[in-house]
């Protein structure tokens, strides 16, 4: 896959996911306009679109980072104050 395709794929990507359609789709399409019918490139597509998804769930860790860790952290925190109740019970 050429470079540009790739920024392409990126972009279309980072437009659509948060929007109220299918970004999976408008990807299936762009692989659609610039490949043949060729299955060379099928498995090729797909684990692009692979990268892609997953870049996309690592841009939200990280932007969302300071609200994850406050929420695992109380999460824990719930759970051991609950563990140390029903030891205390005994």
């Amino acid at each position: 896959m050429l470079f540009y395709h790739i920024i392409i794929l990126a972009l279309i990507q980072g437009i659509t996911e948060f929007l109220p359609i299918s970004s999976s789709g408008h990807l299936v399409l762009f692989h659609e306009f610039i490949t043949t019918n060729n299955d060379i490139y099928r498995n090729e597509n797909f684990m692009m679109d692979v990268a892609v998804h997953v870049g996309t769930l690592f841009s939200v860790l990280l932007y969302f980072r300071n609200d994850v860790y406050n929420r695992d952290k109380k999460l824990i925190k719930a759970l051991f104050e609950k563990e140390d109740e029903k030891n205390k019970k005994k």
